[in-house]
């Protein structure tokens, strides 16, 4: 970014950097993505509207199989695994959860894990519950891995979620995955609210300006 500063003697140019480039580019796509939830036109819709697709990496699941319940909800909507395909829509101050539950008859159960501080699970039902106002945005942060599947432009978000896991009864050891732990994952496409327009997510979040000196 260059800008021209006159002076006494002249012109000068401030030098260009690549630390003030990159955190222009992240502030836009920030702003980009949070747009939505405070339109500039009066009446506009606000929030953002999710669409989700489970089971959305089969090559890299382990485990997944055995659960027979998918849930993700956001406010008081919900969106499960069987349902018709609908959007979700999400407004600051939302809790955001995913809900897994394995199958009655499957051997398999699931255990706490001290390392993630939003998953639970009392060994059949698991549950990863982000309830501060920006949980969809944590949500995302925290379980957002690389996608060799993604759409152009980073406009789809792939999520896993993994935990540890156990059998229901000793004699069924052997059929544990050679894994000690399950992964599951589903893909969120995020747009604002009531458009079909896919927002990419951000490279970062800007936590700081960094320092610019003019030369």
């Amino acid at each position: 970014m260059y800008q021209q500063a006159r002076n006494g003697a002249g012109e000068r140019v401030m030098g260009n950097s690549g630390a003030v480039r990159q955190f222009v580019d992240n502030f836009d796509q920030v702003d980009a993505l949070l747009g939505p939830l405070y339109p500039a036109a009066d009446g506009a819709p606000t929030g953002l509207d999710i669409n989700v697709d489970f089971r959305a990496n089969r090559t890299g699941e382990i485990a997944a199989n055995q659960v027979i319940d998918w849930t993700l909800r956001v406010g008081d909507q919900n969106m499960s695994l069987r349902d018709p395909q609908h959007a979700l829509h999400w407004e600051y101050g939302m809790p955001v959860s995913l809900t897994l539950r394995f199958a009655k008859d499957s051997p398999l159960d699931a255990s706490a894990d001290p390392q993630q501080r939003a998953y639970s699970t009392d060994g059949r039902t698991l549950t990863w519950q982000f309830s501060d106002p920006w949980a969809l945005i944590s949500f995302v942060s925290r379980q957002r891995v690389a996608d060799a599947g993604a759409r152009p432009g980073g406009t789809s978000q792939l999520l896993k979620f993994d935990f540890p896991l156990g059998v229901v009864n000793v004699a069924d050891e052997a059929l544990l995955p050679r894994q000690s732990r399950g992964q599951v994952f589903l893909r969120l496409v995020l747009s604002p609210a009531g458009k079909k327009t896919a927002l990419a997510w951000p490279g970062s979040f800007p936590s700081r300006a960094p320092d610019w000196t003019a030369l």
